[in-house]
């Protein structure tokens, strides 16, 4: 009896296992690949100051790298989607991680801004390809019961990961320059990464539960549902606008805080702990805020989140010394851990299970310009008035307009569990 290709699309689904440890070789590379890929990102603001200080380059020109790389990793996000749920997923993934390590020696070498610019944006498509996108894709196919605990518990490894390699990643540039140092990271990354991905990625089960075939599910759906019928709603705007909103301040964080701090004249391996601060709030954060989904009305929740989120924009705006930004940072990671869980519930929450792909999907094109505008406009803020205090005052504004949108959202009728 053949038991068929459990990387095909055609292939029948074993009953999902809804034991969280029974899974954990496919819980590691979930979170491995999401932790140590797009994770990476938030790294880049350790090289702002050294690679200014060799190129030359300015405050508005290091946004808007961030924002080629943000660029490109969208982009690919987008393209990964299907292929993820198509193709080879453990060769796809080893390539991304292949990629990301040739990425990064090639941009080790590189000798102007422009080699910079177009290495990182191939590091941005590379990281990608191995992320959030197939990490999502394995836990779907993998966890049904306990679904939600695992995507929570892989989504965690992004605020271990912003732990730990910010402040390690600057200790290295500081004693070996920050060409060595990133080539060495990605090379300890890639080391990590290659192995587990070519032996513990098996997209499906390879038993059959036809119930659980993409077909099967797809019939469940609506079959006159236009992009239309979602775009003309208003509150699919509100969403879409209060999210990107709110996202695109958090972006600011990854570039320009520890600039920042150092401009106030905090060391640069003591200002790499601001980050550390900020991810293990939001470590915390994501399974607070989880039950307090659960329990609590969902606009409640809107409302202490993003007032929290403000109020580390705020402080971090007035803030004059090393202790009011740690504190800013604790906020600030309520905010972005808070984020993370509160979106794909607003979105079903709004407008039901069967849509939230694509209401995602097309959610992405309208916040794309205020994500990928923040860092260059903060760079900006910074080399016109000499601070970024005002760029910072700006992202609380924007918070406080993303409250406003997603509290006008008419949900759908919600009772909290622990009512």
């Amino acid at each position: 009896m053949s038991h068929g290709n459990p990387d095909s699309p055609s292939a029948p689904r074993a009953r999902v296992s809804s034991g969280i440890l029974g899974n954990w070789r496919i819980l590691t590379v979930a979170a491995a690949g999401q932790s140590l890929g797009i994770g990476l990102v938030g790294s880049y603001q350790v090289l702002v100051t050294p690679l200014v200080a060799e190129f030359g380059a300015s405050q508005t020109q290091m946004g808007i790298g961030m924002t080629l790389l943000l660029a490109s990793s969208g982009i690919a996000a987008m393209l990964m989607g299907p292929v993820a749920d198509r193709g080879p997923l453990r060769w796809v993934m080893v390539s991304g991680a292949l990629a990301m390590l040739g990425s990064v020696f090639a941009l080790a070498s590189a000798q102007s801004l422009t080699e910079l610019a177009l290495w990182g944006t191939l590091f941005g498509a590379a990281v990608a390809t191995y992320g959030h996108v197939p990490a999502n894709v394995l836990l779907l196919n993998w966890f049904e019961e306990r679904r939600g605990t695992a995507v929570a518990i892989a989504a965690m490894g992004m605020s271990i990961a912003g732990m730990g390699i910010p402040p390690g990643l600057t200790w290295l540039v500081d004693h070996f320059g920050w060409r060595e140092s990133v080539s060495i990271v990605a090379s300890g990354i890639a080391l990590v990464l290659i192995p587990i991905f070519f032996y513990w990625v098996r997209k499906k089960p390879g038993s059959a539960k036809p119930e659980l075939d993409g077909d099967s599910t797809r019939k469940d759906l609506p079959a006159s549902d236009p992009a239309r019928g979602i775009l003309s709603q208003g509150n699919f705007w509100k969403l879409a606008l209060g999210l990107g909103l709110a996202t695109s301040a958090a972006v600011g964080l990854s570039v320009f805080l520890i600039p920042y701090l150092e401009g106030m004249g905090v060391s640069r391996q003591s200002a790499a702990w601001a980050p550390a601060t900020l991810a293990a709030s939001s470590l915390i954060a994501k399974p607070t805020v989880g039950v307090w989904v659960d329990r609590i009305p969902l606009p409640r929740v809107i409302a202490a989140v993003l007032a929290l989120y403000t109020c580390g924009w705020t402080l971090l705006a007035l803030g004059s010394n090393f202790t009011s930004a740690l504190l800013s940072c604790a906020l600030l990671g309520v905010g972005t851990g808070g984020l993370l869980v509160i979106g794909p519930v607003v979105i079903g929450a709004t407008f039901g299970e069967d849509v939230v792909g694509r209401v995602t999907g097309f959610q992405v094109p309208v916040a794309m310009p205020f994500i990928l505008g923040v860092p260059p406009a903060l760079g900006s803020v910074r080399d016109v008035t000499g601070s970024f205090a005002p760029g910072f005052a700006a992202l609380a504004g924007l918070v406080v307009a993303a409250a406003f949108l997603l509290l006008s959202i008419r949900f759908r009728e919600q009772a909290p569990q622990g009512a």
